[in-house]
């Protein structure tokens, strides 16, 4: 009785911690659903994927700047993309700027 509840018990943390793996954001894929269509082209003067020079500030700078919204990009680029999901497009975003 004792072995099954250890045994009950730890799945339960190995299950509970594969979800909070799961769960993390996916910059690439919140960017190619919510970002790459303007992002891609650089519709309305968006900074385009791989475009160092275009990205101006660090991380924490950006992110805000999409909460916020700036020029005609709405707040949260007119979504309803959560911070961390933002702050992973943002760091998507620097990762591939040349």
């Amino acid at each position: 009785m004792k072995h099954a509840i250890i045994m009950s018990t730890t799945l339960a943390i190995l299950l509970l911690g594969a979800g909070e793996v799961a769960a993390a954001a996916d910059g690439k894929a919140i960017y190619d659903k919510s970002c790459g269509a303007c992002h891609n082209t650089g519709m309305a003067k968006a900074p385009k994927l791989g475009d160092k020079a275009a990205l101006k500030g660090d991380s924490s700078s950006l992110t805000a700047s999409v909460i916020k919204g700036k020029g005609v990009m709405q707040p949260r680029a007119g979504t309803t993309l959560k911070d961390d999901e933002i702050q992973a497009a943002v760091d998507y975003m620097l990762a591939k700027a040349k």
